[in-house]
């Protein structure tokens, strides 16, 4: 997927919610809410995964390895089921700024080079 991205422009960056929860997980929603992410991952993951409620984003993009069945039902429990007094939180929290460690040193210094340009044109 990275080469992919890489090949139409697309930048990696940080893409954890504001409340610094991921969004995109290698392994079944399961797997991330109870525990028993394997030892090799964590060799990988730049940030530390969480378990329980506080795992994953509301606003989660993937989950591997799920089968048809438990595909069938998380579409059931998300876009069919409404309980009966849970609110919507739309609109969702304002996002976290940028990771600026995650972020190539050229970008920081092309972005601050063109707030600087705007910032300019702004008072003129």
């Amino acid at each position: 997927m990275g080469k992919c991205l890489a090949n139409v422009n697309v930048m990696a960056g940080d893409s954890r919610d504001s409340l610094g929860r991921g969004r995109f997980f290698p392994f079944t929603p399961s797997t991330h809410l109870m525990g028993g992410v394997p030892d090799w991952y964590l060799d990988y993951v730049y940030y530390k995964p969480d378990t329980g409620l506080e795992c994953c984003s509301d606003t989660a993009v993937t989950f591997h390895y799920v089968d048809t069945n438990k595909m069938y039902m998380l579409e059931y429990l998300v876009y069919h089921l409404r309980p009966y007094g849970i609110a919507r939180h739309d609109p969702f929290p304002a996002p976290l700024p940028p990771d600026r460690r995650s972020v190539p040193k050229k970008v920081l210094e092309k972005m601050n080079e063109t707030s600087v340009i705007v910032m300019t044109e702004g008072k003129a």
